[in-house]
């Protein structure tokens, strides 16, 4: 299987494997499972209850999380359908990053060529594609990856020569920064104009607060270089 190298603005090299066909078949199975459960549990509802629908919007509201499946799990659950976390995988852009939200809509509206309705063309194209995409996935520039390959970070050491084996880090945090999150702290920490005093210091507040760290014995700007090492030795030193 084939792997989807990118390189990040820190020149960290992220190798995604792309999932394969039999594990996004799988997952469309698994999720097709689920909305066949629901639509059973609607029926008999109704049966029990002798309820009855009298509008279309009726008819929407009940079918509409069938309908909007697939945008609403991967939208909310970090581009992972149920199908999707049972064979770890999920959706992410080409270059590695989190979607948004017109790219998850993008590819679901895509969904009718890529299925059934139209022959599964997306089948053909995840078949004959280099990073198995679908055509809502040519689309929107996303890919299925599997979750396990996804965090196999790789460095060139010369640019993080501070990172040694006895390294500790100080804030336990750091390991849930997104790699957006971290290329943001890099950027701000790297301005050289009037505004950057006024940045670091919105930002630090900014992730104290996110991340519910309360006592810090350092400046603003020191605190930034800090969990940004935690964060590349979680990322990095963990995976060799």
């Amino acid at each position: 299987m084939a792997n989807s190298t990118i390189v990040t603005g820190g020149f960290v090299r992220i190798e995604q494997t792309p999932a394969s066909i039999s594990d996004r078949i799988f997952a469309v199975l698994i999720d097709y499972g689920v909305c066949f459960c629901y639509a059973v549990g609607v029926v008999q509802l109704f049966t029990k209850l002798n309820l009855s629908v009298h509008s279309f919007v009726e008819f929407l509201l009940w079918v509409s999380p069938v309908l909007f499946y697939p945008l609403y799990m991967e939208v909310f659950n970090g581009g992972r359908t149920l199908g999707k976390m049972v064979m770890k995988t999920r959706v992410v852009m080409a270059d590695g990053s989190t979607p948004s939200l017109g790219a998850y809509l993008l590819r679901w509206l895509l969904i009718i060529p890529d299925g059934p309705m139209i022959c599964y063309l997306g089948v053909l194209f995840v078949a004959i594609t280099k990073r198995n995409q679908r055509i809502g996935d040519l689309a929107a520039g996303t890919m299925v990856v599997k979750e396990g390959k996804y965090k196999n970070y790789r460095v060139n050491l010369d640019e993080y020569d501070y990172l040694t084996k006895d390294y500790k880090p100080t804030y336990p945090q750091a390991d849930e920064l997104t790699m957006a999150q971290s290329e943001l702290i890099s950027r701000v920490l790297a301005l050289k104009d009037e505004s950057r005093p006024t940045r670091i210091n919105e930002l630090a507040g900014k992730i104290r607060a996110s991340f519910a760290i309360k006592e810090v014995a350092q400046t603003d700007e020191a605190f930034l270089n800090t969990i940004l090492q935690d964060y590349q030795y979680y990322a990095l030193e963990a995976e060799i």
